[in-house]
């Protein structure tokens, strides 16, 4: 299954058939079944196909696809480097450049984005995924997870510049307060930590 995210909405594309799920025919359906989602109060929907990289190839051509990277990254203190942004605590991430290797870019993107440079990457996390809009498009947007280690003393310094609020080491414990004020596709990935 492959959950994208609308908010606090969710799709579920799936290869595994349930009664209640919306049957997968063909693009401009796939289409008119998305908009009518996105303009509903509709918390899930479940679209059913045999073929759930095909369905996900259609699906991902109903929108501008873009990747991004980002990292949980500790320290050896046991806390979690976390940014504010939208008034939301959120991981580093940011667009891979062309070309980039996803892990390059989720340490690049730590770097810039927290002022903390060379995590070690320790695994590669589940990819998350979210449709976002803006004046001009609608995106979906697969961001790429690691899990990070970071033996070092620097301190976190927010990129203003890309409207990060604040970027801070929190205490491992605290990661139910923070996903208290996240994204929703975020948990499954603070719940490695």
């Amino acid at each position: 299954m492959i959950d994208i995210y609308f908010g606090d909405r969710v799709v579920h594309l799936t290869d595994t058939y349930r009664a209640y799920y919306a049957q997968y025919s063909n693009r401009n359906k796939l289409k008119e079944m998305l908009l009518k989602f996105e303009d509903s109060d509709y918390e899930e929907l479940y679209i059913y196909e045999e073929g759930l990289n095909d369905l996900f190839k259609n699906f991902k051509t109903c929108y501008t696809y873009i990747e991004s990277a980002g990292g949980l990254v500790l320290n050896d203190k046991d806390e979690v480097l976390v940014i504010k942004k939208d008034n939301l605590w959120q991981l580093p991430k940011g667009k891979v450049d062309k070309g980039e290797k996803y892990d390059a870019a989720a340490i690049r993107e730590i770097g810039e984005e927290c002022g903390v440079f060379n995590p070690i990457i320790v695994k590669q996390l589940a990819s998350t995924f979210h449709v976002f809009k803006t004046e001009k498009n609608t995106y979906l947007k697969r961001t790429y997870w690691y899990k990070m280690f970071y033996k070092g003393s620097a301190i976190p310094v927010p990129q203003k510049e890309e409207g990060i609020e604040d970027a801070r080491w929190i205490d491992r414990g605290d990661i139910y307060e923070v996903i208290k004020k996240t994204h929703k596709s975020l948990i499954p990935i603070w719940e490695k930590a």
